[in-house]
């Protein structure tokens, strides 16, 4: 029997012998291993390579998993060394060192028929349900069952072998799929005018199911730092928002591969400013599996993969304008190599982008959509809020201008400066040194050319000294216009007049691409640009405040016209209306994608990767698992005395430590010695149910709100006497608790069921005064989870950005050796 290796080229095939009990039956390789968990410094955020020298906390001495790499462990001095945003501290000589190379073998499982071994992931295997009762088969004798027709299709799947077309559809789920299908058909269509044929000969993509899998109100908090700084100012504490999870799925040999996913945050109307109406795209990320692997129609050299996930985030654009956005905010952020946003082990054949390919990916896509009339003006950060930007008209510029999103780069980096610029103060208060840093922190030169922000109002310098660490690499902080805004108060018009100029004059500007005072451009190259300005409009009001000369800048004084800009130059037409924002789409509630980090940490603790088509095929069904069965456990344990990973609903486990375990061998045997108590798991889910009916899931949804507005009036009732019997219920819950000796480590399902409501809670909780018990402690530790991911992209990014600095060194030094001649300017892509 013949099999494809996987990893191998299409039509390589591997000899199957069936005599060697040591090959897989189904694709003839014997031992295979995972890629190693990926392991982060909790000191610095680096990732800790592959073969690197690390330490770690030993083995049930701390509640909290700490990581330091070489470099850190020898720089922090002293006895004791403290784990990261808690109040512990473990002592250096007890940290074990070790070496990441560790190897973890593929599972294999006996087919209870032919007694042939698979490996679990070939036989597309679920250990977290397998159960001694059940038998299983491998693939060979389920075709075999088939043919001789011993065996019958399933005709209605159970709750636990749901695919994706079996996910609740949505309003937004249903706009997407019509737009794929659409444009499928109709290159299609095109490819068969090409060809001479008709559109049934022609291949195509087939089997994509889109879903939205998680979409949940969440709350955007404003730093310590930032909040305290400017919060006389009108700063606001928080910022609410949805977010919305989106999933592409294709069918491929009988089973749906998860393809493309996406993070969207959306800031509606409830949403202060500067946050209202706008739209960030927090998480991008995908793996290359689409079939067919060919390029579309047109001879556009665009692959049809592309196409498919370019129509995807198009109509995503168009949908939100419908629903009343204004703007989307886009960070072209490529990963590092070896890193990973979303899904979990790419495949080698995929390359990470660079930053200026990524760009251009966006730019694709969003010229396409502005030629549908979907996105009205494409900007930057920089150019739009930023003095010297090309599209700032705000007399003062201001921080608080600047829309704030959960993840994005510039309010991690204000964070920081603020933190160097009190410490600087504090060192100049001390030495008399009136003297000021750099954006990267450096003392800055006293012959220094330029601003100096070592004076001037606190938002002056940070304004500052964010506009030098963004101007320099200001294409990659994308701002999308999808109504019209105005040019001097930047608010969008709407069902009124607007006052363009249908052909605005050119303008100078600086386009040198810098990081940290070094520039990354190659030698030769122009450090400024002459272009023309792409927009210049004005509303009703700032129309007639221009013409008048009045307002509150100063009698007889205007904002001031541009260069070359009269008012009399300026046409007029009638803006449309902006709808308020609306969501016909239902609450979601996943908590494996609540987070990317969650839904990274699933796939990493069980090893869902997607560097396979094989892997890919059996996380993505695994993924579908845990979707249609939230309830069913999603780790698996690992025996504290062999190292065995034990079965979900199987093994022992202690009432007091927060982390031991036993299989049965090693309990039974007798040889472990533990000073607590033991007690057997027991799996409590039956995926063997029929799957819900929508009148049963919308039921569900309803009760979980109810409980979670339940679980709020308990915490704040204090009548001992509350008519509610569910609130006596739960405050009877709240004092079993607090008593509970054997709590959740300890397997009781009273303290977990009570853990598990107080976690949800947290979650979806936005009030500042909650009376939940530990309600804003989670919501702290998950904030400070939060901010550790934001400085590890952050870090990602400058990393990124300095190997692109040491690229034009490089290439200076070569130019230096070469005969001097003509460079060419750096392209640009314009706003338009």
């Amino acid at each position: 029997m013949l099999r494809s290796r996987p990893g191998q080229p299409q039509g390589y095939v591997v000899p199957i012998d069936e005599s060697d009990e040591n090959q897989c039956k189904a694709c003839g390789d014997k031992r295979l291993t995972f890629e190693p968990p990926s392991l982060y410094c909790t000191c610095c955020g680096q990732r800790i390579k592959r073969n690197q020298v690390y330490y770690t906390t030993p083995m049930n001495k701390t509640e909290v998993k700490g990581f330091w790499c070489h470099a850190c462990f020898q720089d922090t001095r002293g006895e004791r060394i403290e784990l990261d945003g808690t109040n512990l501290q473990v002592r250096k000589s007890e940290l074990e060192k070790r070496k990441n190379d560790d190897e973890q073998e593929e599972g294999w499982v006996a087919c209870d028929a032919c007694g042939a071994w698979v490996h679990m992931i070939c036989g597309m295997f679920n250990k977290g349900r397998n159960d001694d009762d059940m038998n299983y088969h491998c693939p060979k004798c389920l075709i075999t069952g088939l043919l001789r027709r011993e065996r019958q299709p399933i005709q209605v799947r159970p709750q636990a072998m749901l695919e994706a077309r079996d996910l609740p559809k949505c309003d937004i789920s249903d706009f997407l799929q019509e737009r794929i299908d659409k444009a499928l058909e109709a290159d299609q269509i095109l490819r068969a005018k090409e060809q001479q044929c008709s559109p049934q000969q022609v291949v195509t993509a087939q089997g994509l199911t889109i879903r939205v899998i998680n979409n949940v109100s969440k709350r955007m908090e404003a730093k310590p730092r930032f909040y305290e700084a400017f919060r006389k100012e009108g700063c606001p504490d928080a910022f609410p928002y949805r977010q919305k999870v989106i999933l592409l799925f294709q069918r491929m040999d009988g089973v749906d591969v998860c393809l493309y996913c996406l993070y969207m945050q959306e800031y509606g109307d409830d949403c202060p400013a500067p946050n209202r109406k706008w739209v960030y795209l927090s998480y991008l990320d995908s793996v290359k599996y689409f079939r067919p692997e060919i390029d579309a129609a047109g001879g556009s050299g665009v692959a049809l993969r592309t196409l498919v996930y370019h129509e995807v985030m198009v109509g995503y654009l168009d949908y939100i304008k419908r629903q009343g956005f204004t703007s989307m905010f886009i960070w072209a952020c490529p990963p590092l190599q070896g890193d990973d946003y979303i899904l979990y082990c790419h495949p080698n054949r995929q390359k990470t982008p660079r930053s200026d390919r990524l760009r251009e990916w966006y730019h694709t896509l969003l010229r396409q959509a502005k030629n549908e009339g979907i996105v009205t003006y494409l900007s930057n950060l920089y150019d739009t809020f930023f003095e010297g930007g090309k599209d700032h008209r705000v007399e003062k510029p201001s921080v608080l201008h600047l829309p704030y999103f959960e993840g994005d780069y510039w309010p991690g980096e204000a964070e920081n400066l603020l933190g160097k610029m009190s410490e600087e103060a504090r060192q100049a208060g001390r030495k008399g040194n009136k003297g000021s840093l750099t954006a990267g922190g450096k003392p800055r030169a006293k012959s220094a050319k330029g601003k100096r922000y070592g004076s001037g109002s606190e938002e002056e310098q940070i304004m500052g000294r964010l506009g030098e660490v963004i101007g320099g690499m200001k294409d990659d902080f994308i701002v999308v216009h999808l109504q019209e805004p105005c040019s001097l108060c930047r608010e969008y018009i709407s069902n009124g007049p607007r006052y363009y100029h249908p052909s605005p004059p050119h303008r100078t500007v600086k386009s040198e691409r810098t990081f940290e005072g070094i520039s990354l451009d190659t030698p030769g190259q122009s450090s400024r640009q002459v272009l023309q300005m792409s927009r210049f409009q004005l509303c009703a009001t700032c129309y007639d405040r221009e013409g008048k000369h009045t307002s509150g800048y100063g009698s007889g004084k205007a904002r001031g016209l541009p260069g070359g800009v009269k008012l009399e130059d300026l046409q007029v037409q009638q803006a449309g209306p902006i709808p308020s924002v609306t969501d016909r789409n239902p609450d979601v509630e996943c908590e494996f994608f609540h987070t990317r980090q969650a839904f990274l940490s699933l796939c990493q603790g069980n090893h869902y990767q997607f560097d396979t088509i094989r892997r890919a095929k059996h996380s993505s069904a695994m993924v579908l698992y845990h979707l249609h069965n939230p309830d069913a456990p999603a780790f698996a344990s690992v025996c504290n005395s062999c190292g065995l990973e034990i079965e979900a609903g199987h093994g022992f486990r202690c009432t007091q430590c927060t982390d031991f375990d036993l299989c049965a061998n090693c309990y039974h045997s007798g040889r472990v010695e533990h000073p607590h108590p033991l007690v057997a798991q027991v799996r409590r889910i039956n995926e063997l149910k029929m799957r819900l009916t929508e009148p049963e899931r919308q039921e569900r949804q309803q009760q979980l709100q109810r409980t979670m507005t339940l679980l709020v009036h308990a915490s704040a009732c204090d009548n001992q006497t509350c008519p509610s019997s569910n609130c006596n219920k739960v405050k009877q819950l709240f004092k079993h608790a607090v008593a509970c000796q054997q709590k959740v480590q300890g397997g009781c399902h009273l303290c977990r069921r009570m853990w598990g409501l107080l976690q949800l809670h947290a979650k979806q909780c936005q009030a500042s005064d909650c009376p939940v018990p530990r309600c804003r402690e989670l919501r702290e530790m998950r904030r400070r989870q939060m901010s550790r991911q934001e400085d590890q992209r952050r870090h990602a990014y400058q990393a990124m950005l300095r190997q692109q600095q040491q690229q034009a060194r490089q290439h200076a030094q070569q130019q230096q050796l070469q005969p001097s001649g003509h460079y060419p300017e750096r392209s640009q892509t314009p706003g338009y």
